[in-house]
């Protein structure tokens, strides 16, 4: 599990920090302007019915974000990432509210939300510890000699002879030195054999955790001993317009020399944390050399098996996308290649970009659903692993595993609570206030610092609009900054350089606008109503009108799409029922490849 926060959970928390310190959200540094800006993003349809909430120090944007899993976690952005996401793509306006603040105040904050993101990914850590411990006891009480590992699902486990992996044996045995491959294995063996039966000596978590170290480091030694290639499906190997030039291969020769020392520095340094890295970096070993053999560039599938796999419709602009996508993999491929220092991260940069990108070409060709995953993306695709063995001291774990399996499930069920999500006493708005309340000692300390005091039990505030609202009344804060939806500012261009009515005419309805084409995911509506007020409750009965009529006509699609119809048209009357009061939620958005992306 959590497969998608690999790459978080694996840095050490003071690298976290440094990384958080060092390096601002836009790319490069700038003198912060010593204000907490309050945002709040108006609403739209799905999940942002309600509006959102975020808070803005410099250029960084500190806001809450659901994951999958039900996790609902604290993330951040950079700001134009932010506003680019929110205003252009999502077609939302965002009302800002700037607090001053003292320098010293304002590092305090700074400091105290990067310190939230590193408790964070620590109780992330903790759980997915848990998480693999109790799959891993589980396992083992099946009885059966067959147990499930990390980075398994990349190789070929039947095959054998593959020559890069002799040459990785022929090092590892020599920096070894009287000790074979076959002498290692042994030697494993017994190692997870007295971690099977030993009860007591350490926290459940930390005993799982060790033997599923030893588990994979004897897996390692598998591969190594008998040669195993890559699957033929974990290779990204769509043809690039060229082959690989001179220089391209010998940096990849280069590279391949490097993995191959470190694999072996890795596994003869026997430290913890490390056993999944070293089968990780054999995979990526085997990729180089297969392209080094081939003269064109294969790279590791970077999905896990914990990513979302969703159709394609006519909303998701593919050929936009794809051509984005595009740019993003010979940015990374040249990143590589003229990286000097680096290589393990730009080569890492290289493998998303490529799987992100096979990905949309295979539902361009061939109409295939797609595979997401949030955040960087790590080469990870669990396989069943065979240990003869396995028997072995087995009994030891099963005497208590009963146990064990409660003290792991009740840490999951603590850690999970912590992250989870409630309407009313955890969202995007109370969280945010309870975090900027706990930097400070007490009420009477974040009073002096920030001019105002705001509780999360404070009236209605858990609404953002509602805690934008009181904000305003609570802080001494300047006045309020409006940023625009797409459509408004495009709106609003139209408005100086034709004529008022004939441009609210034929923009204000879904059919003859040049704004705005319609989306699925924006369900079906007639009329615009977030740039009118007294018109809205009759555009409002016009709107339900329409779907509902779109979701009669559904009854006559139903044998073909499904009753895909008759949602659309149930939605349309949900988000259409505000409007009868005066009150906007839909405003249509746009598709990623619409307007020009800005990095996080």
């Amino acid at each position: 599990m959590l497969l998608f926060f690999k790459d978080i959970l694996r840095c050490n928390a003071l690298w976290l920090l440094l990384f958080c310190l060092c390096i601002p959200g836009t790319g490069r540094a700038e003198e912060p302007d010593y204000s907490l800006d309050f945002i709040y993003v108006n609403a739209n349809t799905g999940e942002a019915a309600g509006g959102h909430s975020a808070i803005k120090l410099g250029s960084t944007v500190f806001h809450y974000q659901f994951f999958p899993g039900d996790f609902f976690l604290l993330v951040r952005d950079s700001w134009p990432h932010f506003k680019y996401i929110y205003t252009d793509v999502s077609n939302r306006t965002i009302s800002i509210r700037r607090l001053p603040l003292r320098p010293e105040v304002f590092y305090r904050l700074n400091a105290h939300f990067i310190r939230l993101l590193i408790s964070q990914q620590e109780a992330l850590l903790k759980l997915d510890r848990a998480e693999s411990g109790l799959s891993l006891l589980r396992q083992l009480s099946r009885k059966r000699n067959t147990i499930e590992l990390p980075v398994a699902g990349l190789f070929d486990n039947q095959s054998a002879g593959n020559d890069a992996m002799a040459s990785l044996r022929h090092a590892l045995e020599k920096e070894a030195g009287a000790v074979g491959v076959e002498q290692m294995l042994q030697l494993f063996r017994k190692k997870a054999g007295a971690l099977l039966q030993e009860k007591g000596v350490a926290g459940v978590s930390a005993r799982l955790s060790a033997l599923r170290e030893v588990l994979l480091k004897q897996y390692f030694l598998q591969l190594v001993a008998q040669g195993v290639s890559l699957a033929g499906d974990a290779l990204i190997t769509f043809p690039d317009s060229t082959g690989l030039r001179i220089e391209e291969l010998n940096k990849l020769a280069e590279y391949k020399s490097q993995l191959q020392a470190s694999i072996v520095h890795l596994f003869l340094a026997d430290m913890p944390g490390q056993a999944e890295s070293i089968v990780l970096q054999t995979a990526r070993y085997l990729a180089v050399s297969r392209s080094l053999f081939t003269c064109r560039l294969s790279t590791l599938d970077p999905f896990s098996g914990a990513a979302v796999i969703r159709n394609v419709t006519g909303d998701d602009d593919l050929q936009s996308v794809s051509e984005h996508l595009q740019r993003n993999v010979a940015r990374a491929r040249r990143a590589f290649f003229q990286e000097t220092v680096h290589n393990d991260v730009a080569y890492g940069q290289l493998e998303i970009s490529r799987g992100r990108l096979n990905e949309l070409k295979n539902a361009i060709l061939y109409g295939s659903p797609v595979r997401g995953e949030p955040g960087l993306l790590l080469p990870s695709r669990s396989g069943k692993v065979t240990i003869d063995w396995l028997d072995y001291g087995r009994s030891g774990v099963l005497a208590g595993a009963a146990e064990d399996e409660k003290l792991l499930a009740a840490v999951i069920a603590r850690v999970k609570s912590g992250v989870a999500y409630d309407l009313l006493r955890r969202n995007c708005a109370t969280e945010l206030l309870r975090n900027i309340n706990t930097a400070f000692a007490n009420s009477v300390e974040g009073r002096e610092a920030l001019g105002g005091w705001l509780t999360p039990d404070t009236g209605f505030v858990f609404i953002p609009a509602e805690l934008q609202t009181r904000v305003g009344e609570e802080f001494p804060v300047t006045d309020e900054q409006i940023l625009l939806s797409r459509r408004l500012k495009m709106l609003k261009m139209l408005f100086r350089r034709e004529n008022d009515m004939f441009v609210w005419l034929r923009e204000a309805n879904v059919f003859s606008s040049t704004l705005y084409s319609p989306r699925l995911n924006d369900s079906t509506f007639l009329f615009f109503t977030d740039d009118v007020s007294v018109m809205r409750p009759l555009l409002g009965l016009a709107n339900i009108a329409w779907a509902a009529l779109n979701g009669a006509a559904g009854l006559l699609t139903l044998p073909v799409d499904g009753g895909e119809r008759i949602q659309q048209g149930g939605r349309g009357i949900f988000y259409s029922l505000p409007e009868l009061v005066f009150h906007n939620i839909r405003k249509g958005t746009y598709g990623f490849g619409n307007s020009q992306p800005v990095a996080p």
